[in-house]
């Protein structure tokens, strides 16, 4: 991947309330945070389709009919792991950081802390 793109984005279709987004760095980029964000994020979010972009920057271009290829990197696969297990080796590490989303009237607000 280029180095000069962004490590994350997010793209709203208002017309069909579709929330979409991936980060390459930061607490949700960690399987152990990633359930617990999406509840919050749904729950901040109500009626939306949310999705994580596994690949990024293409999926993001194919949604709004760009080509994909133009951004993706050829020497890797897109990360298509699932959720971690209460119970998984990956937990046994120590916790990178962590994440609060704030959830109130019209407004979310997500704070991370290392």
């Amino acid at each position: 991947m280029d180095d000069t793109m962004a490590q994350g984005g997010i793209l709203l279709d208002l017309c069909r309330r579709v929330l979409l987004f991936f980060a390459w760095e930061g607490p949700i980029t960690e399987l152990r945070h990633r359930a617990a964000m999406f509840e919050l994020i749904r729950a901040a979010w109500p009626g939306w389709e949310v999705r994580w972009l596994y690949e990024g920057w293409a999926e993001l271009r194919e949604y709004v009919g760009l080509d994909p290829e133009y951004v993706r990197c050829r020497d890797s696969d897109p990360s298509l792991a699932p959720f971690l297990a209460p119970d998984d080796e990956d937990l046994a590490g120590s916790d990178p950081g962590g994440a609060v989303i704030t959830v109130s009237t019209g407004r979310c607000q997500a704070q991370t802390a290392a």
